[in-house]
């Protein structure tokens, strides 16, 4: 999936792990699934 301007969103887990950690993987896999 692109990352477009919100890497916030959906690229938190890639884009910046720093600012979104693990316990934020799991929220937007499950739902983002």
């Amino acid at each position: 999936m692109p990352l477009p301007a919100e890497p916030r969103t959906m690229g938190s887990y890639t884009n910046t792990p720093d600012r979104a950690p693990l316990a934020a993987m799991p929220i937007l896999n499950l739902g983002g699934a």
